[in-house]
C-alpha cells in the first residue's frame, strides 16, 4: 500500500480533468480547440455586476468547439425568479447539460435566492432537467459560511441528489496542500455524504498570483503553506506547479479506493497556456517522479 506513486497514478488522475475560464480569457484564447480535447468540462464564472450575457457568449463559444460548457448560476445575482428562469431557458437553449450552482461571494442577494438551497426547495430546477448540476465544495471552509452550516449545506445536497436521483458532484475551491483535503474527504465519508467530489487544483503561475487569489478566496491553510513557499521577491515571481499536490491525491485515491475523490477541477489563475502544456507532459508521461513530487523536462 506504501508503495511510491508511478506515471500511471498521475495519468489516471488527471484523465479527464475539467478547467474553469473567465468569459473575458475566453474571448482572448479563440478557438480552444488546438488546447483541450474534445468534449472537456470547461467551467464559465459569473462575476457579481458582470453581465451573464458574456458568461453564455463564452458557453455559446465553447459549445460551438465541441466542449462542454458549465456555466456558473450565481444564485444571490439574480433579482427574481422569472430573470433566473431566463438564464436556465437560454443555457437550454445552447445545448448545454451542465451546470454549476453557486450561492456567490456576495453577502447580500439581489433577489429571492440567498443559498443553493433556497433555490433547491423550489423544485424550480426540475423544469430544467440538466444531465450534471454541480455544488460548490470547500475543504479548507469558508470565510462567510461557519462550518457547522456548511456541513448542513453538505446533507442537504445530499437529501436533494436521493430525492431527484441524477448526475451530483462537489466541486472545490482550488487547494495547495493535503492535509485539508484527506480530512474534508474523510469527514464526507464518517457523515455518509457520499456525491463525488472534483478537487480544485491551482494551475501553472506565480506564487505571487497563487497568494492572490487564495487571499480572494480566504482559504487559511493554504496561505500559510504559500507564505513558507515564497522565501524571497526570486521566489514569489516564480512559476509554482501542483505536482506535489499531484502525487498526494494520486497516493490518497490508491490507498483510499472507496473515498468520493473522482476528478481533478483546473484553475488557471491567468496561467491557461502554461498549465495546459504542463498537463500534455503527464498525459505524454514525459515528466520525472522525484521525492518532492515530479518536474516536466
Amino acid at each position: 500500500m506504501n508503495n511510491p506513486i508511478t506515471t500511471k497514478d498521475l495519468q489516471a488522475l488527471t484523465h479527464g480533468y475539467s478547467i474553469e475560464i473567465t468569459a473575458k480569457a475566453a474571448q482572448k484564447i479563440g478557438d480552444f480547440r488546438p488546447w483541450l480535447a474534445a468534449g472537456t468540462q470547461v467551467y464559465v464564472p459569473h462575476l457579481r455586476g458582470s453581465d451573464i450575457g458574456d458568461t453564455l457568449a463564452a458557453c455559446e463559444q465553447l459549445q460551438s468547439q465541441q466542449m462542454q460548457a458549465v456555466p456558473h448560476i450565481v444564485l444571490r445575482n439574480y433579482r427574481s425568479e422569472a430573470e433566473l428562469r431566463q438564464t436556465l431557458e437560454r443555457v437550454r437553449a445552447l445545448g448545454i447539460e451542465r451546470v454549476l450552482l453557486l450561492a456567490g461571494a456576495a453577502r447580500q442577494p439581489l433577489g429571492p435566492y440567498d443559498s443553493v438551497m433556497s433555490l433547491l426547495k423550489t423544485g424550480l430546477l426540475q423544469d430544467y432537467p440538466f444531465a450534471h448540476i454541480g455544488f460548490a465544495g470547500h475543504p479548507e471552509g469558508s470565510p462567510d459560511i461557519p462550518r457547522a452550516e456548511q456541513e448542513a449545506a453538505e446533507a442537504q445536497k445530499q437529501g436533494y441528489a436521493l430525492t431527484y436521483p441524477g448526475d451530483y458532484a462537489f466541486i472545490t475551491q482550488f487547494c495547495f496542500a493535503m492535509p485539508p483535503v484527506a480530512a474534508w474527504l474523510e469527514q464526507l465519508q464518517a457523515r455518509q455524504i457520499t456525491l463525488p467530489v472534483h478537487i480544485g487544483i491551482p494551475g501553472v503561475a506565480s506564487l505571487q498570483s497563487l497568494i492572490r487569489h487564495a487571499q480572494a478566496c480566504g482559504i487559511g491553510s493554504s496561505m500559510s503553506f504559500l507564505w513558507k513557499n515564497a522565501r524571497n521577491i526570486r521566489k514569489l515571481m516564480s512559476l509554482s506547479t501542483p505536482d506535489k499536490l499531484l502525487c498526494d491525491l494520486a497516493a490518497y485515491r490508491r490507498n483510499h479506493p472507496d473515498s468520493a475523490l473522482r476528478q481533478l477541477h483546473f484553475y488557471p489563475l491567468g496561467g491557461f497556456e502554461s498549465t495546459i502544456h504542463w498537463l500534455r507532459a503527464i498525459e505524454a508521461g514525459d515528466i520525472r517522479l522525484n521525492e518532492d513530487g515530479f518536474t516536466v523536462p
